[in-house]
């Protein structure tokens, strides 16, 4: 399975409030991930940033040892939808519950994340 996840808010809980990461979720999230990858799902990290992050969040996830396929940075959550597309994610998870209708509106299969437990219950781990 192809999955798609939001960095912000999703893989650092924090992030949207400029706090340090919590160690602990990070660490929930990196389990959580591993073991997706172990039962062969690809792991697509799908973000808007502005173009001068690239480099800080490539070094954020190699700092945490995120487990991950790929990343794509862009420039608005609106942009993510084509991306969304032709990366052919099968689910994609985002903290954001607007966005998350959007999208759905839009085709994809998105899922509001509230926590590892609601994918553990989306995807069979």
């Amino acid at each position: 399975m192809r999955t798609g996840w939001d960095l912000d808010g999703v893989i650092d809980r924090r992030s949207h409030k400029f706090l340090p990461p919590s160690l602990k979720e990070i660490r929930e999230a990196k389990i959580i991930l591993a073991n997706l990858i172990s039962q062969g799902n690809q792991i697509i990290i799908v973000t808007a940033r502005p173009n001068w992050m690239w480099l800080i969040t490539v070094v954020w996830l190699w700092l945490f040892r995120v487990p991950h396929h790929s990343l794509v940075i862009t420039e608005s959550w609106q942009s993510k939808l084509a991306i969304l597309i032709n990366l052919d994610v099968d689910v994609y998870f985002d903290d954001i519950p607007e966005f998350v209708e959007w999208f759905c509106q839009n085709g994809i299969n998105a899922k509001h994340f509230n926590g590892w437990h609601n994918v553990k219950e989306t995807i069979a781990l």
